[in-house]
């Protein structure tokens, strides 16, 4: 009697078959997504250093400012997926309780401000008369911005004495305090990407009608865009609109256990669906999952090490959404080669190949796109 009293307190205040279920799900969608986010720094790390990987389809090795920032959410992903794994075992002990709680403040909040740079990179590239060299130059701001953002944030709650038991892992012990210093800023972080990606959206279109191509030419990359960008938006309110709804009703009339199974199958899974949307590991998935079972190359036999064949050495290697942001001075392509000064004049410094090419369709031959610098009028699919 006096074991299954023990026991009843450390599941407490889930039965103790609901704590093991909260249990097994953390564990086991932290793992997935540190998995996911592992391999996102791991093949730029190894292109970086070592070479191309052709049967991811993307150049990692590039040293594009996109890429890095992915890179820079996935490592937080990475580590804040480790934390959250650790579920509510780490409630045993009350230092490794406060190192938990420390790590998952810090790290899930870092993954809410990389997002939020990352829709302010693209909005920057794309909207506001800034050249790519400036904005390569004020990307330590970035860094500034998010990681002592979140230590500031997380040492708060630590010099206050706020990490405890939050039923689900150790991580912010008040219920309101929970509100105030992480769902208030992942809130804002909505209000922020959306506001960003619409008024980038509204740009790109512009730009698209300012080209006089015919509305039939430019419509699939005007769905392709919305589509693209909607999804950043949408997978971001997905990730943590469960966990708001799960801690306010702990805040309001305590802790339920289907609202908290939700909890833990979605948020920990933020790094692989970051991931998805952002390091393109969904659309590669089926060529990496071919590659080590029967060993066929990416772009089958007989291909060139260097890139599939395409009509331009940009659209060779099909770059995820954020890349574009990266290579765009957006809406900057006229027919005639000059310029569009609605959105913003290209920089004569910039090189030819990081002209502006959107391709939304993250398709292998890169066949939707709006270029300039002389690319030929190709707005449509070859």
């Amino acid at each position: 009697a006096a074991d299954h009293g023990a026991a009843d307190g450390v599941c407490e205040p889930f039965t103790c078959a609901e704590h093991d279920a909260l249990q097994a799900t953390a564990s086991t969608t932290g793992t997935i997504s540190a998995i996911a986010s592992g391999a996102i720094v791991a093949m730029f790390t190894y292109e970086r250093l070592i070479g191309p990987i052709r049967l991811t389809g993307l150049r990692w090795g590039k040293d594009q400012q996109a890429h890095r920032l992915v890179v820079a959410l996935a490592s937080a992903d990475f580590f804040a997926s480790i934390f959250f794994a650790i579920g509510r075992a780490g409630a045993l002990d009350s230092g490794v309780c406060a190192l938990q709680g420390f790590g998952i403040q810090f790290f899930a909040m870092s993954t809410v401000l990389w997002t939020c740079m990352i829709a302010l990179n693209f909005f920057v590239t794309i909207v506001a008369p800034r050249s790519l060299q400036w904005v390569r130059h004020v990307e330590w701001a970035y860094h500034v911005l998010v990681w002592g953002g979140a230590l500031v944030l997380a040492c708060l709650v630590f010099a206050t004495g706020g990490y405890g038991d939050a039923d689900l892992w150790c991580w912010i012990a008040d219920p309101a305090a929970r509100i105030g210093l992480f769902y208030v800023f992942v809130m804002l972080a909505w209000l922020l990407c959306a506001v960003l990606y619409t008024w980038s959206l509204v740009a790109i279109f512009r730009q698209l009608r300012d080209t006089h191509e015919a509305q039939s030419r430019t419509q699939p990359i005007r769905a392709r865009v919305t589509m693209r960008l909607g999804l950043f938006v949408i997978v971001f309110i997905f990730i943590w609109i469960v966990g708001l709804v799960n801690r306010l009703i702990n805040l309001s009339v305590g802790v339920a256990f289907a609202p908290a199974l939700l909890h833990v199958l979605v948020v920990p899974l933020q790094g692989f669906l970051n991931g998805c949307v952002y390091g393109g590991l969904l659309d590669r998935m089926p060529a990496m999952v071919s590659h080590c079972i029967t060993g066929n190359d990416l772009y089958g036999p007989g291909a060139p090490d260097e890139s599939p064949p395409h009509t331009s050495s940009t659209s060779a290697s099909a770059p995820s959404a954020p890349e574009r942001a990266d290579s765009t001075a957006a809406g900057r392509h006229d027919r005639g080669g000059a310029p569009n000064h609605s959105v913003g004049s290209a920089n004569d410094s910039i090189k030819h190949e990081e002209a502006f090419e959107l391709q939304i369709a993250d398709e292998p031959h890169g066949t939707s796109r709006v270029a300039e610098h002389g690319t030929p009028a190709s707005a449509t699919s070859n």
